[in-house]
């Protein structure tokens, strides 16, 4: 089947997709050298508007979502995630305390059942990353999608190193990273350098490996940041060796590191005794306060999503109907459309042996 091409800006020609047979009608056009002309239906341009205005359904908004509004759908749906994982967790730790505080209260060993329920919440708690699409770290704060970091300590680095006028250059090998980092500690000069700026000239040579350090004003320490995924590689590889101040010089060596506590240890909840139960008890009471917390943040946060997501979608939808209806009235009123209507059958018997008959 032929396809006509109606470009004004050029000429008017048929335009056979590349691999398609020639119909039979349009052979025996050609060998006839006449066509008739098909009569317009002058009802397709007056309905024109109103094809524009149909399907205004669910299917044609989310599309319009999802060309217009980019990556809300993402943060969207990790919400949501978020925001049922957290229903689960709490819906499990609010089980698990309330048989813990029957076996206190009755001054009952642990239950099979109980193990259970603890078990269940570890299992749950281990899941956290995959099930919140990465927006839940472990000191339950929540992130980006995918933006969760592991914070962690490094013996020997904190404020009083990181100031000292002491100048000391560290080489640190980071799994992943094709040349050792060189941070510069220190200066010449023999004056403490200015916490600030010693933590921005830290930042900027951890900056390649995707680490981040801060600064606790309140105990000293120099807290540093890998995203979750890349954690176990840092715990298990990094390597630096200094000059012999603050670090040991020579070969490189395993610094200590140590991970910030998570806010949920569930594997470590004892239930042997009634002491380690009501110690445990106050654990869960804790978790549960956070996992409140969080889950009345998501569900506010996943509120203006989808707000935000039913206006911008909406507003897409009224501009592409706009633009279609523009156009579609452009092409009723346009004068010339009515002759190429009446040209197209003509243009289309011509032949190229004719044309360069006539022109030879």
């Amino acid at each position: 089947m032929q396809t006509l091409t109606l470009d004004p800006s050029g000429p008017l020609r048929p335009a056979t997709p590349a691999g398609s047979p020639p119909s039979s009608s349009t052979n025996a056009t050609n060998r006839t050298g006449a066509a008739k002309a098909v009569p317009f239906d002058q009802s397709a341009s007056a309905n024109a508007p109103s094809l524009a205005a149909a399907g205004t359904g669910p299917a044609l908004r989310a599309s319009a979502l999802r060309a217009w509004v980019p990556g809300q759908q993402q943060q969207v749906s990790a919400t949501q995630q978020t925001a049922d994982y957290l229903g689960r967790l709490g819906q499990a730790l609010g089980e698990f305390k309330q048989g813990l505080s029957q076996a206190i209260a009755l001054k009952l060993p642990a239950s099979s059942t109980l193990l259970a329920q603890r078990d269940q919440i570890t299992q749950l708690w281990q899941q956290r990353s995959s099930a919140t699409a990465g927006t839940l770290d472990a000191q339950g704060q929540r992130t980006e999608p995918g933006a969760a970091r592991q914070n962690f300590l490094m013996r020997g680095l904190d404020q009083a190193s990181l100031t000292s006028p002491v100048r000391e250059t560290l080489s640190l090998n980071v799994p992943g990273q094709r040349q050792a980092l060189t941070v510069v500690l220190g200066n010449s000069s023999g004056v403490p350098a200015e916490p600030g700026s010693a933590l921005r000239q830290l930042n900027e040579a951890l900056a390649p490996a995707d680490l981040k350090a801060t600064l606790n004003s309140e105990d000293g320490s120099v807290q540093l940041s890998v995203p979750e995924t890349q954690w176990p590689a840092v715990r298990d590889g990094l390597s630096l060796r200094g000059g012999g101040q603050r670090f040991p010089a020579g070969q490189p060596t395993r610094p200590r590191l140590e991970a910030q506590p998570e806010a949920l240890q569930p594997a470590r909840w004892q239930l042997g005794d009634a002491a380690s139960q009501r110690e445990t008890l106050h654990a869960v009471l804790g978790a549960e306060r956070l996992v409140r917390e969080r889950s009345h943040e998501t569900r506010s946060e996943l509120a203006e999503l989808q707000a935000a997501a039913n206006t911008s979608g909406a507003e897409s939808l009224a501009s592409a109907q706009d633009r279609a209806q523009a156009t579609a009235g452009k092409l009723s009123a346009t004068p010339a459309y009515a002759s190429w209507r009446e040209l197209l059958p003509a243009v289309n018997a011509l032949r190229r042996d004719r044309v360069d008959s006539l022109l030879s």
